[in-house]
């Protein structure tokens, strides 16, 4: 019975140590599969980086203009898709007695700017394979980031502030023409003093500046530029060198003046940057010749036509500035940063005078209407104009929208690309909305908008554009100089608002009534390959990836 009882436990041990030992063996197994998976992954992941490497080295800079011959459709580099891409082997450098691993790397170009890569990571029989998108960005003013960003005005037009009550948050105004500041003039004054008893009495003669006019206008509250408001521009001093992504655009950076008007010039950044809100002109920052009048006081001929000091605005005049001296008795005392305001050829000169500011971001290359009119039509977000707020589709005349159709609530990151016709457009949704909108022959008025993104007044050759579907060309408006102006009023705009209108006489951008004009959030829309004419990327950005199963 004894003998019987050890036969059978000696038995059913064996059967548990059998199963046990069969339970061990797959679980080690398991984890065995499992850490081959995750070094396959780890190889996928190499790949994706080491393609990125490949793209930055292939398509930054100067290489941009080559980039879509080595990844477009029939792409020539070795890592391009169309040539089966490339093998790179034993990334662990663990030799010939190690596990075999290797990453497969695939890079293709679906779009201008766009690439795809797909990366198979092998270790041992263990295979990963990872989906990566990336975008290419190009450098512009702050914000971070790594596509274009323009300030809220950049016009190579000319900016007329019409107000009142226009307030800049945090951003500045810069024109290719003038900016006409309405209501402010530069018209002085003087007093005389007289000190002291005959015969030994003194007498001054004090005078005020062309620019005071200007400087009480941005120091107070009211009037046609309501407030200033934010700690500082997103575009800090404009010195180009110390912004995100940074260029040498413009290496002269603005300075705090002391109670001489001289530039302050020794201290740390605090002490000497100026960083708030701010005007540039290539021409003149002016004003009008009263007050009430509401005409441009502007003559580019006349230097003293201009009200900008070298500290809260530059433009051509301010290399030159002269103070009342009451030494002298006259206007003969150097005054504000005495540095003149012009662009640079080429815009990323690191050789740039001291003597010289200008823009701190590429104004070259400006939005392109060809492109901007193909890119609508892809999308299926080309309009023609009835009137100022009804709209339809070529393809289909009867059916008719209306702004809410063309910029509805959500994400609109979509070109809508409007041939006005020679009509005027009236914007006026009250709601948020974000969008980039643009306004070809005719002129475009945001009123009562609050809005994100991207406004441009456009004119010019309507031959020059894509047809429309079915054949018609677009509206032609090359020689109306009324016409590709973009006005505000009662809105609230995150927005970047370029007029391409560089009329003498019509102000291309014109800012109204309680308009208050933010910096725009970086990222929020690429501008690179939708809005500008053969853009240089100057980054790869990651846009997205997710693992493939099989």
């Amino acid at each position: 019975m004894t003998m019987g009882l050890a036969v059978i436990m000696i038995v059913l041990l064996g059967v548990m140590g059998a199963g046990l030992l069969t339970f061990v063996s797959r679980d080690l197994n398991v984890v065995i599969e499992e850490n081959r998976g995750q070094r396959a992954f780890e190889m996928a992941d190499a790949g994706v980086a080491a393609a990125k490497r490949q793209l930055i080295s292939d398509c930054v800079g100067a290489q941009s203009t080559t980039c879509s011959a080595l990844y477009g459709g029939t792409g020539t580099s070795p890592w391009s898709a169309a040539q089966g891409g490339l093998t790179l082997g034993d990334l662990d450098a663990d030799g010939l007695g190690g596990t075999a691993d290797s990453v497969h790397v695939k890079i293709s170009q679906p779009s201008t700017n766009h690439f795809l890569v797909v990366s198979t990571g092998t270790y041992g029989v263990a295979t990963r394979k990872i989906e990566a998108m990336f975008e290419g960005g190009a450098g512009g003013g702050g914000g971070g980031g790594g596509n274009v960003t323009f300030p809220t005005g950049w016009t190579p037009s000319s900016i007329l502030v019409k107000g009142p009550d226009v307030h800049l948050n945090a951003m500045s105004l810069f024109a290719g023409g003038n900016i006409i500041i309405d209501g402010v003039t530069n018209q002085t004054s003087c007093t005389t003093t007289t000190t002291g008893r005959p015969p030994r009495e003194t007498t001054t003669t004090t005078c005020t500046n062309p620019w005071t006019n200007f400087q009480n206008e941005y120091d107070s509250n009211g009037g046609t530029i309501g407030t200033i408001s934010g700690t500082a521009d997103r575009l800090a001093d404009w010195d180009s060198r110390n912004l995100n992504p940074s260029g040498t655009w413009n290496i002269v950076g603005r300075k705090k003046l002391d109670n001489n008007g001289d530039p302050i010039l020794s201290g740390n950044y605090n002490q000497t940057a100026y960083e708030k809100s701010g005007f540039a002109a290539e021409g003149l920052v002016c004003g009008t010749t009263t007050t009430t009048s509401h005409i441009p006081n502007c003559d580019e001929d006349e230097p003293a036509d201009s009200i900008a000091d070298g500290h809260y605005a530059y433009d051509s005049t301010t290399g030159s500035k002269l103070a009342w001296d009451t030494t002298t008795n006259s206007y003969s005392k150097p005054y504000g940063q005495r540095v003149t305001f012009q662009r640079k050829s080429p815009q990323d000169d690191p050789n740039q005078p001291s003597s010289i500011i200008s823009y701190p971001f590429p104004i070259e290359p400006q939005p392109d209407p060809v492109r901007l009119k193909q890119v609508a039509l892809d999308s299926d977000t080309y309009y023609r104009a009835l009137d100022g707020d009804t709209f339809y589709k070529p393809a289909d005349p009867n059916t008719f929208f209306t702004w809410d159709d063309l910029v509805p609530n959500g994400n609109n990151d979509e070109v809508v690309f409007i041939d006005a016709q020679n009509n005027d457009l009236t914007y006026d949704i009250g709601s948020s909305r974000n969008g980039i909108i643009v306004a070809w022959c005719g002129n475009l008025q945001m009123t009562n908008a609050t809005f994100q993104g991207i406004v441009l007044a456009m004119k010019g050759d309507g031959a020059a554009l894509p047809n429309d579907p079915g054949g018609t060309p677009s509206t032609n408006c090359l020689n109306d100089d009324n016409k590709g102006v973009l006005t505000t009023d009662n809105s609230t705009l995150k927005a970047w608002l370029y007029s391409n209108n560089t009329s003498i006489v019509t102000p291309g951008i014109q800012i109204g009534e309680n308009t208050t004009l933010f910096f725009m959030p970086n990222g929020n829309f690429n501008l690179l390959d939708v809005l500008l004419q053969d853009p240089v990327m100057t980054s790869i950005n990651p846009k997205g990836w997710r693992e493939l199963y099989e």
